[in-house]
């Protein structure tokens, strides 16, 4: 079942298996260290410590936004750290309305951005605090015209930031790989994966080994703030799919 949606994981688990002498039933211990002998650099034992400037981008749809109150409410109440939001998703009023009410139940700054030359300005706005996470318009993979206005907007931002690429895992296989490609442009540096909650196998999760080498930060697995938000590390995204699959 684990492998099963992955004919290239499953190749490379049976010469593992067979150097190994493994014949019971696999079990969580064994293909954590699977992963770990086999795939050496594998995203989930990487990280991308955020920076002062922190960009989330990504398709519409897979929780950005709720994404960015947990992390605001994690950095704020549990590393006592002071939190700035901003947003250039002015396409979506619920989500800008959203975002506000977040601000507003954890006490902290909140700007909205509607021409990419008021960026400089509404930083300022957000001098004082430690760290400020940036909520951007959801694009398809095929919509080059909103992609290329988040590029704008991008453009506008200090250099020094992280820029980490949100994707949904209940998404398709292929439809992660092209939103994997496509991204590319806006130059994400690091991956947070939503939805976990709502996957039916492995399949994403060696999508993601095998096609990306860049850190995956967070996953998520639900709507509450901010519990259903976690480091992803290696051994707590094979406990938490093992644990849901019931692999």
């Amino acid at each position: 079942k684990v492998f099963s949606e992955s004919p290239m994981a499953k190749e490379k688990f049976d010469a593992y298996k067979l150097k190994h002498g493994l014949e019971e039933k696999l079990t969580k211990e064994d293909l954590l260290a699977f992963v770990e002998e086999v795939y050496l650099e594998n995203p989930f034992q990487k990280e991308k410590p955020f920076a002062r400037l922190n960009v989330l981008v990504g398709p519409t749809g897979v929780g950005k936004t709720t994404t960015i109150a947990k992390i605001a409410s994690t950095a704020l109440l549990e590393e006592n750290k002071t939190v700035g939001l901003l947003t250039i998703d002015t396409y979506r009023i619920a989500a800008v309305e959203q975002l506000k009410k977040y601000a507003e139940i954890l006490g902290i700054p909140f700007v909205t951005v509607e021409d990419p030359k008021d960026i400089g300005k509404k930083l300022e706005e957000l001098s004082g605090v430690d760290i400020i996470l940036v909520d951007t318009i959801g694009a398809s993979p095929k919509d080059e015209e909103r992609l290329e206005d988040i590029k704008g907007y991008l453009s506008e931002l200090p250099e020094e930031r992280n820029t980490y690429l949100s994707i949904s895992m209940s998404q398709d296989t292929d439809t992660v790989k092209r939103i994997l490609k496509t991204y590319k442009e806006l130059r994400y540096d690091a991956l947070i994966l939503t939805k976990l909650d709502e996957v039916e196998n492995f399949r994403n999760f060696w999508s993601i080994m095998e096609n990306t080498v860049l850190p995956v930060q967070y996953f998520c697995h639900g709507q509450e703030v901010p519990e259903d938000l976690e480091e992803a590390e290696l051994s707590r995204v094979i406990t938490y799919l093992w644990e849901e699959l019931k692999a």
